[in-house]
This record gives structure tokens, sequence and C-alpha cells, in this order.
């Protein structure tokens, strides 16, 4: 058995152990996150390639074989020897270089071998100052194998179909750059070198990405691995230095034992069986490394001193998140550990292990964590965590139900350990957005219309933690309008017309207005009422209302009141004085008006003459004066309403007797020269010259009492009419 035939074993043995020790942790997760592949190449295209010059395998065993093979170059920083653009195959070495210090380049080349179980494509050994680049090697036993070197640089080399990619073998200051291996047992094995860097490459499809054992001060930075059953295997190697890879779909994604003071920082490992598995080294640090989505733990640790795991992302795994079994004094603190299937922590004894010093969980995030004063770990270690936050705590509002025109506002009540960003959306639209500080969120609502709101909130920490609630707000209109200037109860002179100015308020907006008595009334789209024709005196009974824009109603009953006040309207005749006997003489009311006539009477000196209904304005009332014997007389028409206004005209009538005519008789003188005596007939009737004084006294007395009682009833009026 070869040396690396036995080291292979006892590397399988090692983990067959490990794998025991921790069968019980595992669990059922189903993880499948998109790969971040480098997918890094080579600069030879095919052209490159097709013009590539076949060459032998070369040896170079000193300094003077560059030149005396003819390599171009003189072997300094600023001139190397070159060595480019050949295509070698071969079952052995194809390019060996040993005992050389002189500067030279191997690039452009294209290393194979018939048999992919045999041949080296560069052999280093013993040499300094080397750069390979741009290298394309394919189907053999080992790529690269560098053995004793210092000072060289391995860049832009693609290896596939190798047994072991790279090889660096007490070794120093070796610098593996953008390097991709596939298809092999190990992509690169670092054996008892020290201070050699591996970054920015790509490893997959590998039993291990990158071995080391026996180095020191390695680092692997940026690199990704996956596909492979162990992504870093580091064993026996003191102050490695794990930075910024990534790794997934590994069975183990970085592995330590025995080994100190290691330091995996930065890191994403996702997707495997363990995302890293420690034991037995001391002093550890892993810091802001994010493992989530493995299968059986994030990080298990067994048997570790002084050790620190600090601001790491430890979520979604499906069995423990971070497992520590028979650690003392490790300082467990501000990680963010949450979400895992079977616990989010672990503290273990060990019955092969007496440990003295506890181990200190503090100031932890949690995702089950509740806000109680401690958190507890389980395990039989009974330790807490005396500090513990949330990493993301939540409490989802309730859904709002708002009237039309109310404001109102609504809280997230969330936290975040380490938060990031928020976005409010309404409907779809983004509302709000930017840097999140952890606080709670307030929503005001204001100015809706009428609908239904959803408002989504997203909130993102710096550990990819998202959260995404969303609120229904919906906003009802259940409320009529309200009157600005409303409806009041009104009365109106009969023959005036009624009309009215409305004003109603609603946040919606008004719709219609309208009213019940569409024969005597009407209204129009801005809240005029009017009548449709001139009211009859009465009471109506008017019911308006108005609505808004969604139907919600508001009506109100008022009253018109159609009353007449004003009394009857007569433009009577003239005082009459007749002589006895005068025919064809009447007296005529042909002038008089009223809206509602109602009913007449006509009265002589107190005595009804005639009565009856007023039924008609262009009417006329006559009263005749034939055969009225001497004497003077009062006659009264008085009007009345339908409503009880009435009014009363009256006229004097005089009737004065008719007069006896005198006669004047002429007696011819006889012939005694006489003249004749004439007899004169006047208009008054005889009267004894005794009793003419008294008479005449008499007629006068009578008279003024006729006026006087004239003017008592009808006020001071004069006998002649004024405007007749």
């Amino acid at each position: 058995m070869t040396s690396s035939d036995a080291r292979s074993t006892g590397l399988l043995f090692v983990f067959v152990m490990l794998y025991l020790l921790v069968v019980p942790l595992q669990a059922q997760y189903p993880a499948d996150l998109e790969s971040k592949e480098l997918r890094i190449t080579n600069q030879m295209t095919e052209s490159a390639v097709s013009s590539l010059t076949s060459h032998g395998p070369i040896l170079i065993s000193s300094n003077r074989d560059f030149q005396s093979q003819g390599w171009p170059g003189n072997g300094t920083v600023e001139n190397p020897y070159v060595i480019e653009g050949l295509s070698i195959q071969s079952e052995e070495n194809c390019i060996f270089v040993t005992r050389t210090s002189v500067h030279f380049v191997v690039r452009d080349c294209r290393l194979s071998s018939g048999d992919d179980d045999k041949g080296i494509g560069i052999f280093l050994l013993k040499v300094s100052n080397a750069v390979l680049e741009n290298i394309t090697i394919t189907d053999l036993s080992t790529g690269i194998l560098v053995d004793r070197v210092a000072y060289t640089s391995i860049s832009r080399v693609v290896l596939s179909n190798i047994k072991t990619g790279i090889v660096l073998d007490r070794s120093s200051d070796i610098l593996v750059n953008q390097t991709s291996v596939s298809d092999s047992v190990y992509g690169v094995h670092v054996s008892k070198s020290q201070d050699c860097v591996i970054r920015d490459s790509e490893v997959s499809n590998s039993d291990i990405g990158v071995l080391t054992e026996g180095s020191l001060d390695v680092t692997l930075s940026g690199n990704l691995v996956y596909d492979c059953t162990h992504g870093f295997f580091i064993h026996s190697s003191h102050r490695g230095i794990v930075r910024g890879n990534t790794l997934h779909d590994l069975a183990y994604g970085v592995s330590t034992s025995y080994s100190d003071d290691c330091r995996l920082i930065g890191n994403e490992i996702r997707n495997s069986d363990y995302g890293a598995f420690l034991t037995n080294g001391d002093r550890l640090n892993a810091t802001g490394n994010d493992v989530r989505s493995n299968k059986i733990a994030g990080i298990y640790v067994r048997i570790s001193e002084d050790s620190a795991f600090i601001d790491n992302m430890i979520m979604d795994n499906a069995g423990t998140g971070l497992y520590l079994k028979a650690g003392s004094n490790c300082n467990i603190s501000t990680n963010e550990i949450g979400y895992n299937s079977v616990s989010n922590a672990g503290d273990y004894k060990d019955a092969t292990v007496i440990v003295t010093l506890e181990n200190s969980w503090d100031g932890n995030a949690w995702g089950d964590y509740h806000g109680i004063p401690t958190y507890a770990i389980p395990g039989d270690r009974k330790s807490v965590d005396n500090c513990p936050h949330s990493i993301l705590r939540t409490h989802s509002p309730d859904d709002v139900v708002l009237e039309f025109g109310e404001t109102a506002s609504f809280i997230w009540n969330i936290s975040a350990f380490r938060p990031d960003r928020f976005e409010v959306s309404r409907n779809g639209e983004v509302s709000q957005s930017g840097k999140w500080n952890g606080s709670n969120l307030r929503i005001e609502l204001a100015s809706l219309d009428v609908g239904v709101y959803d408002y989504a909130l997203t909130v993102n920490t710096t550990s990819r933690r998202v959260w995404t609630d969303t609120v229904s707000v919906s906003v009802f209109d259940s409320i009529g309008p309200v009157w600005i200037d409303g409806p009041e109860d009104t009365s109106i002179e009969s023959g005036g017309r009624f009309s009215i100015q409305l004003t109603a308020y609603d946040p919606s907006g008004i719709d219609r207005y309208w009213v019940n008595n569409t024969d005597d009334f009407t209204i129009d789209l801005n809240g005029n009422v009017s009548d449709t024709h001139v009211l009859s005196v009465g009471l109506y009974w008017l019911e308006i209302g108005v609505a808004d824009v969604y139907g919600n109603p508001l009506t109100t009953v008022i009253t018109v009141h159609v009353v007449d006040t004003t009394t009857p309207i007569i433009d009577g005749p003239n005082d009459i004085s007749i002589h006895e006997g005068t025919a064809g003489v009447a007296i005529v009311w042909s002038t008089f008006y009223d809206l509602n006539p109602g009913s007449y009477q006509i009265l002589r000196n107190g005595t009804m003459l005639r009565e009856g209904l007023w039924n008609s304005t262009s009417e006329s009332l006559v009263i005749s004066l034939d055969d009225l014997p001497p004497g003077t007389y009062v006659y009264s028409l008085i009007l009345s309403d339908t409503s009880g206004n009435s009014v009363e005209d009256e006229v004097l009538v005089i009737v004065t007797p008719q007069e006896t005519p005198t006669t004047e008789t002429t007696t011819p003188t006889t012939t005694s020269g006489q003249p004749p005596t004439t007899t004169d007939t006047s208009l008054t009737s005889p009267q004894d010259s005794s009793m003419a004084p008294l008479a005449t006294i008499t007629g006068f007395s009578v008279a003024a009492a006729i006026v006087i009682l004239v003017l008592s009833r009808r006020g001071v009026m004069p006998l002649s009419k004024k405007g007749k």
C-alpha cells in the first residue's frame, strides 16, 4: 500500500467514527437552494487550443536547463523563463521541474494522459518562484504536485477527471487562485505546508474539496465547493482561516478535527448534512457565518475549549442549529439561531470528557423567543441565555373597517435583532419603503374612498429573514347626508308661490333629491323645491328626501300651509240721490275681487235683501231702486271669502218726494182796463203759509240725522265719492 492510499484509508476511518457519533441527530429535510457557481474557466479559446504545439514531456532539473532547452527569458522576475502554447500527453510527468530557484512561467498549455490513473500534469519539486497560469489538465492521476516548493502561484487552471487535483506538500507561500477542480478524489490537498492560500476557486463532484493535514496558517477564501462529500476538511492543522466561502450540497460543509485556533468567518454553508462539523479543537472562532437549510445540524461542536461562536446566522436547519457537546468555557453570543426543526441549540455533557467550566450563552437572538427573561438551552448542561432577543418578532394587526370619512391607523408590532429594510404596498402598489430600524410601523388611514384596500408589509433582516403580512381595510358608507340648509315648516299667503333652497352634505357626495308629492311640487338636482302651480288654500304634508352616491337616504317631513288672510276687494258705486218715481235706477256692484270667493249679503238699512254664493269674480250684483218711497236708505254689500275674510261696502240712496207743479193764472182784464191775473205753478207741494218755516226746519233736521247715521256707520265719508 502506498503512503497516499494509507492516508486515504486513515481519513475514511476518522470520518466513519465521527459519523457514528452524530447519527442520533440526523433528520430529514428537503433543501433545494439554488447553487451559486463560480464557473471558472481559463482563457484558452478553441482556436487557441487547436493552435497548441504538440510537445513531449518536459524535464527541467536545474536553472541551467531553462537556457539549455531554449526556453525564452532569463529567469528574473522581470523576464522569467516561459513555457507556453504546448499540448503535452504523458502517462508519467507532463512537466517536471526540480531544484530550480529562477523565475519561470508555464502558461496556455494543455496537459493530459491516455490513462486517468496515471501521470502527473505538473510536478514541481524543490523549486521556487514558479507561476502556473491558464492551463487545462485532464485525465491524470494528479493534476499539479507541489513538493517542497515556495513562492509559487497557480492561477486559472482547470482540472477535470483527476484523482487528485492539486497537492501542496511540505511547501510554503503557495497561492492557488481562480482554479477549478471537478471529478476528483481531492480537489486541493495541503499537507505539512504553511502560509498557503486557496482563493476564488471552485471544486465540485469530488470526495473532498480541500483537505489540509498537519499544516499551519492555511487560508481558504472566496471559494465555491459543492456536490462533494466533504467541503473543507481541516485535520491537525492550526491557525487555519476559512473566510467568505460558499459551500452547499455536501455531506460536511467545513470539518475540523484536532485543529486549534481555526477561524470560520463569513461563510455561507447550506444544503448539506452538517454545515460545520468541529471536533477536538480549542480556541475555535466561528463569526458571521450563514449556516442554514442543512439536514442534520447547522454547527456541530464536540470537545472544544475556549472557543467562540459569535454573530452567526444558524437557521432553517432540519436538525439542531448549534449543537455543543463537551464544550468548556465557550462563548456563544449575538448569534441568530432560529427556525431549526429539532431544536435551535443544545448544550450537552460527554461521559468520556470531564468539563470544569460552563459555557456562556449571552445575547443571542432566537427564533422562538417570546419575551421571557431568560432562554433555556436544551441539554443536560442546564445552560441559559440571560439576555435573549428575538430574531424577528411580529404581530399582525386585525383587519380594519372604517366608515367613509373616518380616519384611523393601525400598527404592525414588529422588531428584529438585525433589521434591514421594509416595504409597504397598497393593493399591489408600493407606498412606502426604505431602511428599517426595527421599530413598529404605523399606517395612517385617511382620505380613503369606499372600497377594500389590502395593505401588505414586507420586512427583511440582515439575516435574510423575510416576513410578509397583509391587513385588509374596508371602507363603507352607511350614513346618510345631513342638512346644512334643511327644510322647515312653511306658511305662504294664498296666491303666492312656494320655493325653498335646500343644501345637504355627505362626504361621498350628493346623488339626488326627491319629494313625495310630484303633482304639486318639484325638486331639481341642486335641492331647489318649488310648487308646480298656485296652491289652493290648505295644509300640504311634504316628504323631502336626499341620498348620497351610495344610496344612503335622509328624509324629512314638513308642512306647507297655504293661508288666506287677505280681505276681498270692492270698488263700490257712488251714493245715489233720485226723485220719487224715477224708474230704471239701480245700484250695481261690478268691481270686486278675491282669490277664494265665498258668499255675499245685501242689506238695506240692516235688513237682508239678498244673499248667496259668490262664485265668480266677473259677476255683477244689481239692486233695483224702482218704486222706493221717499226717504234715505243705506244699502250694504258684505263679501266673505272661503277663509272668513269679509269686507263691506255701503251705498247711500236718498229718494226725494215728487214735487207738485205751480200754475200761474192770468185773468183777463175787463174793459175796465185792469191787467189779467197770472197763476205760477212751482215744483213744491202746496203748503200752508203759516207752516212753511216749520216744515223747512223739520226737513233739515231729518236730513242731518240721516247723514250723521250714515257717517257713523261708514266712517267719515262725504256723500260724493271720490274717483267715481
